[in-house]
């Protein structure tokens, strides 16, 4: 099972195993030194490339990584696109309802506004940690949404005053 490994890039990395890697009907290459993939060590999958790699060079791709939020969509994109194919550890219970927040600078992104994810699991709602997309602009924001055929619900008076509105 696909599972995401902890590090201080501020992107996710994804362990995948070669069943995964052909099941999206990967060549089993390392996209970063062309090197055939060892099918007895699993290798990784670093969404905000939409690259898999061996252990070699994620940790090579790991110590000159540079973060930019404004790369966080395109990564998210890529995750909702691996989900089609394999299960990621600690998600295989997550719901179908996902609500969409939109953020006006809360204090973990005090520059920024953001879409952070709210599942719907056992009758309860469990926020994403992190971020899903991250911007300067808030109208990119509104429109990454629209793109995605959801629909705004207005904030809600008793909502905390960060929360510009959600989106389901």
């Amino acid at each position: 099972m696909a599972k995401y490994i902890d590090n201080k890039t501020g992107f996710k990395i994804i362990e995948v195993s070669y069943k995964e890697i052909t099941s999206w009907e990967g060549f089993g290459i390392c996209d970063h030194c062309n090197e055939k993939i060892n099918l007895s060590i699993n290798h990784f999958y670093i969404p905000v490339l939409n690259h898999c790699v061996c252990p070699k060079c994620k940790d090579e791709w790991e110590r000159n990584a540079k973060f930019y939020p404004e790369d966080l969509a395109y990564q998210a994109k890529n995750i909702e696109w691996l989900k089609k194919y394999c299960i990621i550890e600690g998600e295989e219970d997550l719901p179908r309802l996902i609500i969409y927040v939109l953020y006006d600078h809360p204090s973990d992104f005090p520059n920024h506004f953001l879409i952070r994810r709210h599942f719907i699991l056992g009758g309860r709602i469990k926020p994403e940690k992190g971020a899903f997309i991250v911007s300067n602009d808030l109208d990119f924001l509104r429109q990454k949404l629209k793109k995605m055929d959801l629909i705004c619900i207005p904030r809600d008076e008793t909502d905390d005053p960060v929360i510009i509105e959600s989106w389901i």
